[in-house]
């Protein structure tokens, strides 16, 4: 082993405006200051201290930074689940999955979990897009599940859904995924060598054939 391999290697996270070096403890400047929100917990005195919640918000928390998942995951860690549905979480989507063999018992078990996000979500004040969400049935047979509600709203229901970057059709045949995923690549491929008649074209294999631009 040479010298350069034993060296232990100081992990980084860098960023725009300096670096956090975890090994000597230097925090950069910029991630020291931060805005304090206090948010008023329901059904407690608003006169007393210990009736807020209180938030750090960093210069970086914006949308689109290096701290904006890691801030919104520990903002959203005590989020209810039930125990009988799958919860997956990547920063401020989440996916809830119920699986039954009754169309009916699977809504229900989905349901009870949208009931109880609800109530979490009112009760810290985050308000959830009804519209932009989705409910879709995954499953061979023809029958589809009841419709579910967030809150008051009903989920509008989907044959397919698109969850972080992944198009997922009802019986999860991945068609549309390629089919997307397909005028995705030709878009960027004519996009960077042109849309001429005489340019040369190349084949790009898939599971299902070949996609030609």
């Amino acid at each position: 082993m040479s010298a350069a391999d034993s060296e232990v290697r100081r992990p980084y996270c860098p960023i725009n405006k300096g670096s956090l070096d975890i090994q000597t403890s230097h925090v950069p400047t910029l991630w020291k200051t931060s805005q304090i929100v206090m948010i008023h917990k329901p059904g407690k005195p608003p006169n007393e201290a210990s009736s807020y919640r209180p938030i750090s918000l960093t210069p970086r928390g914006t949308q689109g930074s290096v701290l904006g998942p890691v801030l919104y995951n520990i903002f959203t860690s005590d989020l209810p689940q039930s125990p009988k549905v799958a919860a997956a979480t990547f920063a401020d989507d989440a996916a809830f999955l119920a699986c039954s063999r009754d169309p009916k018992q699977a809504s229900t078990l989905l349901q009870s979990q949208l009931n109880i996000t609800h109530d979490w979500l009112t009760k810290w004040r985050i308000k959830a897009s009804a519209p932009k969400s989705h409910h879709i049935t995954f499953a061979l047979r023809l029958e589809t599940c009841p419709s579910v509600n967030l809150g008051r709203d009903k989920l509008p229901q989907s044959t397919c859904v698109k969850y972080l970057g992944f198009y997922l059709d009802r019986r999860m045949t991945w068609k549309d995924h390629i089919k997307n995923k397909r005028n995705e690549i030709n878009f960027r491929f004519k996009t960077s060598s042109g849309s001429s008649e005489d340019s040369p074209h190349y084949l790009f294999p898939t599971n299902y054939g070949y996609i030609v631009p």
